[in-house]
């Protein structure tokens, strides 16, 4: 019987007209009438409906029924057969079937352009907007390989949609035969050659050959899916037995869920340690060196935001990790973002300059910090402490307290901070001379050192007076 009569005999047995049918497949009486005198045929998506709205098989509708009866049965006839199955592979299913192939690939270059923006970020450390834009240019790249990559995993997948994908399982072996309007192919293969074996809720998704097979889960009954998972060795864990109240799935949710809290506190310490390591940790700034730190602990609430996110579709209560997670993520950013404001200076020719000025053979090596934004202020700690300690007590121009210092002319803050250090100095550079202010002149550039023994650290803060 050809594909024409078989319309025909259906929709006779049904009692429905040319026109009738054609409404219900949005197609005019004249195709109908085409097709059932086999002077054209139907395309794939109308033979799925006219299989649908008659409830037969499209290979009773094609006239294959026997021809696949006789397959089935040749499967069957083989050793250890337990289960197969069909499905029509819709476009929904060769998505799915493409997330798992491009999975890899995503999470690998996501890791790796993560780092590099990390990475780039504290070596660049100038304005905000620089990584900013460099994020946004990296993010354009990813785009585009994203792009490429799945272009490369169209060829992955081991069927294209609209085809029929026919299935059987043996007890040390299984058998796949994929058709469709174009191709047609057949695949046999054991379980041991199996790359890997993905599942999600609706299918299972078998690796072989550098392709992607989904096989459907509702084709098997309860005890053929269960000795099928047996032999592949593997547990469907997106069931909701395998799910639900999972105490390890609970407490890996609650660990990060600490952690996210926890990971403002641990890069605090770890900014807190880092200033330790700093030459001259008493000098204000020193601490913008280091909060980028606060970066690298971003993955953390992050990592608590996506697996809130994938438990919470299996009914888990984890908001808790999706709200705890961003505000952390946002804490983390805004704070790591302060590595931005100062960018601190440490170039210790300043020292040899400011000595050619005042005057004062200072001690050739040292370290030295100020920021570029405010170079009026700079703290210096010499390596040679004895050198500098003699210099000053044999240089009767030095003082021991502030008292001598011009009324006005030098910022209370300034003094206010270096008013428990050891010796002070004041310097007019424009009539050259120290711990005097000629008030003839209409502006005024000087120098005030301030010395503290104890820790040797020395501040000199360079302004202008008009």
């Amino acid at each position: 019987m050809t594909l024409g009569e078989k319309i025909f005999e259906l929709r006779k047995s049904r009692g429905i007209s040319q026109e009738e049918l054609a409404n219900s497949l949005n197609v005019t009486r004249q195709s109908i009438s085409l097709w059932e005198t086999n002077q054209t045929v139907p395309s794939l998506d109308n033979l799925m409906e006219i299989s649908n709205l008659f409830n037969v098989t499209l290979d009773e509708l094609c006239g294959c029924d026997n021809k696949s009866k006789s397959l089935n049965e040749s499967k069957e006839i083989k050793t250890g057969f337990f289960s197969s199955g069909e499905i029509i592979y819709t476009k929904d299913i060769y998505e799915r079937a493409l997330k798992f192939s491009l999975r890899k690939a995503y999470i690998c270059s996501g890791v790796i352009l993560s780092a590099l923006i990390l990475i780039i970020f504290s070596i660049i450390k100038m304005f905000i907007l620089v990584p900013f834009f460099i994020g946004v240019i990296v993010l354009a790249l990813y785009i585009r390989f994203k792009k490429v990559v799945r272009i490369n995993a169209n060829n992955q997948v081991g069927c294209r949609p609209n085809a029929i994908l026919r299935y059987w399982f043996f007890d040390d072996h299984f058998e796949i035969n994929s058709k469709s309007d174009c191709s047609s192919s057949m695949y046999s293969k054991r379980y041991y050659e199996l790359k890997n074996v993905f599942i999600d809720y609706k299918y299972l998704y078998l690796v072989f050959d550098g392709i992607i097979v989904p096989i459907d889960k509702e084709s098997f009954s309860k005890n053929d899916y269960e000795k099928l998972l047996k032999l592949l060795g593997k547990i469907d864990k997106t069931s909701n037995n395998s799910t639900k109240n999972n105490p390890m799935i609970k407490i890996l949710l609650l660990v990060f869920f600490i952690l996210s809290i926890a990971s403002i506190f641990l890069a605090l310490i770890s900014v807190a340690l880092s200033l330790q390591t700093s030459k001259i940790p008493e000098f204000m700034f020193s601490m913008t060196e280091y909060m980028w730190i606060f970066y690298v602990f971003i993955p953390i609430p992050v990592s608590s935001i996506i697996l809130g996110f994938m438990f919470l579709r299996r009914k888990y209560k984890c908001k808790k990790n999706i709200v705890a997670g961003i505000i952390m993520t946002f804490l983390l950013f805004v704070y790591g973002s302060f590595s931005t404001l100062e960018e601190i200076d440490h170039d210790f020719n300043y020292i040899i300059e400011v000595s050619a000025i005042t005057k004062i053979n200072f001690p050739k090596t040292g370290y030295f910090s100020r920021t570029k934004r405010n170079e009026i202020f700079s703290m210096v700690k010499f390596d040679n402490k004895k050198e500098i300690v003699t210099l000053i007590q044999s240089n009767t121009q030095w003082q021991t307290d502030q008292s001598f210092i011009p009324t006005n002319t030098i910022p209370v803050f300034y003094t206010t901070i270096t008013s428990d250090y050891n010796y002070f100095l004041f310097y007019d550079v424009n009539c050259s001379k120290y711990n005097t202010f000629n008030e003839s002149h209409s502006s005024h550039e000087y120098y005030y050192f301030a010395y503290n023994e104890g820790n040797n650290i020395l501040v000199i803060l360079n302004d202008k007076l008009s």
